[in-house]
């Protein structure tokens, strides 16, 4: 814009030296008509607006750096200066089954697909790196985010078996999403966000899933049976065990003279009275009159 600006501004000075010496108000109307046209691309190129989360690198027509921006709002530039746009906040990179996916070979040798999606962010200082290394920011997507989230998930789902894998995802994408902020710490990528939607194996891999996840249920429903059996019998064990050790300690208690005291007691609420052996019901010793 701004070479087409200055081919505007050469037109409008010729068109006015024309109108001078020729003393022709064409000229003069050309001339002028032209130099507004060259103001207004000037202004066009030396002017840009910029929305929140995005970055721009200003480049000389010599392809050195002048700035990078990453300020919101409206801004100028020299009119030499060209915009490399970069996205800097909560870019998305999805791998799901519908386009392009993830193959990976889990630890038992078994072959299957993850869907996996990633949100990330761009630290704006790091802009300016990212730029000298990949250009643009399309080429920096498909040589850093795309091959790390393609390999990274693969590498990690080694580490599991087929079994682990079914079982437990949240553990799994946690493991990847440290593996990515491992990787792109240096990098100035912050990961947002990693949510893995699906893994899929055969049909025939699920069925022996399901196998095994019944055959876990059966084996914890049998040891929880066991372990309730063993706390009834130690609970009636020590209940056997309390009864006892009382009894022990009442026979313990019973001496004679207690035995005779309650003996007498009874007696004594029954409204009874015994009568010793030799002695009549009266009170009077056999033999005497």
């Amino acid at each position: 814009m701004a070479i087409i600006a200055i081919i505007f501004a050469v037109i409008a000075v010729v068109a006015i030296l024309v109108g001078i010496f020729a003393k022709t108000g064409i000229g003069w109307l050309v001339g002028i008509i032209s130099a507004i046209i060259s103001v207004i691309l000037f202004i066009f190129s030396a002017y840009y607006s910029q929305d929140p989360g995005e970055a721009r690198v200003l480049k000389s027509w010599t392809g050195e750096i002048v700035d990078v921006d990453v300020t919101e709002g409206p801004s100028w530039k020299g009119i030499f200066v060209d915009t490399i746009d970069y996205d800097i906040r909560n870019q998305l990179a999805a791998f799901i089954g519908d386009g392009p996916q993830i193959t990976f070979q889990d630890k038992d040798g078994v072959t299957g697909n993850l869907d996996i999606v990633v949100l990330y962010s761009i630290e704006p200082g790091s802009v300016e790196d990212l730029y000298r290394q990949y250009s643009t920011q399309e080429n920096f997507r498909t040589k850093v985010i795309e091959q790390d989230i393609r390999s990274i998930p693969r590498d990690v789902a080694g580490n599991y078996t087929t079994l682990d894998l079914l079982s437990s995802r949240a553990e799994v994408s946690e493991d990847i999403r440290a593996a990515l902020e491992k990787e792109w710490e240096a990098k100035g990528i912050i990961v947002t966000d990693v949510s893995l939607q699906e893994i899929r194996y055969s049909d025939a891999v699920r069925e022996r899933f399901e196998q095994a996840q019944q055959a876990r249920t059966d084996v914890e429903t049998a040891k929880a049976n066991y372990d309730r059996s063993v706390v009834d019998a130690q609970q009636k064990v020590v209940q056997a065990q309390a009864e006892a050790d009382a009894n022990a300690i009442l026979n313990a208690s019973l001496t004679p003279a207690i035995l005779q005291q309650r003996y007498l007691d009874v007696l004594a609420d029954a409204n009874l009275i015994v009568v010793p052996q030799g002695f009549t019901a009266l009170g009077t010793i056999p033999g005497v009159q």
